[in-house]
C-alpha cells in the first residue's frame, strides 16, 4: 500500500470531534497497521459464497421432510459430517462435525449452528454462531471459524415426489474468491452426490414405513 492521503499509513487520524491527532500519541495503538502498510497488507472484505445441487426424490413431502429435520440422521447421505449433535438445553442448536481425507491428510473442524423457524413442508434453514471452543483440529488446528449457513428448499412435484435444493452459503475474505470460484464446480459436484445419497435413503424410508404399516 502506497502512503498518501488514500491509505491509512503516514496519515494524521481524526477525532469523533473534527480535532486532528498527531499520529506518535497513537504510536503504539497504530504499530501494527503501519507494519502491515510496509508490507502491502489491506483490508479485505467479506462476501458470501454459495453451492447447491438439487434433485427429485420420488417420496413423500412427510418422509424427506421428517429425515431433514432429523439432523442427527444427516450424516447418513452426507459424507463429510460424521456427526450433528442437538443440544439438549436447547434443540434448536447443533454441533455439527466435519472430517474428511484430502491431499493425504485428515481435515476435521466442528462448529455450532441455530436452526431457523421453519416452513413446514418448504423450507429447513440453519445458520452458525460464534462458539470460541470450537474449530479446526490437525491442520486445521486455530483455523478461524467459517461463517456459513444452509437451507433445504422442498417442492411438491406430485402426490409423491418431490424437488429438494440444498443450497450451503460461506463467508470468505474477498482475497480467497478466486479460489471459492474455481472449486465451485467440484463443491457443487459434491453436494449434488449428497442429494443423491438422500433421494437412495429417502426412497429405503417410505419403502420401510409401507412395509410396517
Amino acid at each position: 500500500m502506497k502512503r498518501g492521503a488514500g491509505g491509512l499509513c503516514g496519515r494524521r487520524l481524526t477525532s469523533g470531534s473534527g480535532a486532528s491527532v498527531s499520529f506518535s500519541a497513537h504510536h503504539a495503538a497504530d504499530r501494527t497497521t503501519r507494519r502491515s502498510c510496509r508490507r502491502g497488507a489491506s483490508v479485505r472484505a467479506a462476501v458470501w459464497k454459495k453451492n447447491s445441487a438439487e434433485v427429485t426424490v420420488p417420496a413423500t413431502i412427510d418422509v424427506c421432510w421428517d429425515l431433514w429435520e432429523d439432523r442427527p440422521r444427516i450424516p447418513e447421505w452426507m459424507g463429510w459430517i460424521s456427526s450433528v449433535v442437538v443440544q439438549q438445553d436447547d434443540p434448536r442448536l447443533s454441533v455439527w462435525s466435519l472430517e474428511t481425507e484430502q491431499f493425504g491428510q485428515t481435515f476435521r473442524f466442528s462448529w455450532l449452528a441455530r436452526n431457523m423457524a421453519p416452513v413446514k413442508h418448504r423450507l429447513i434453514h440453519w445458520i452458525s454462531v460464534d462458539d470460541k471452543d470450537r474449530g479446526g483440529r490437525g491442520l486445521l488446528q486455530g483455523f478461524v471459524s467459517v461463517k456459513n449457513k444452509g437451507e433445504i428448499q422442498f417442492r411438491p412435484v406430485a402426490q409423491d415426489e418431490v424437488a429438494i435444493r440444498l443450497v450451503i452459503s460461506y463467508q470468505l475474505p474477498d482475497v480467497l474468491l478466486p479460489l471459492a470460484d474455481l472449486l465451485k464446480p467440484t463443491v457443487d459436484g459434491i453436494l449434488l452426490e449428497y442429494m443423491n445419497e438422500f433421494r437412495e435413503v429417502a426412497v429405503r424410508e417410505q419403502r420401510a414405513r409401507a412395509e410396517s404399516a
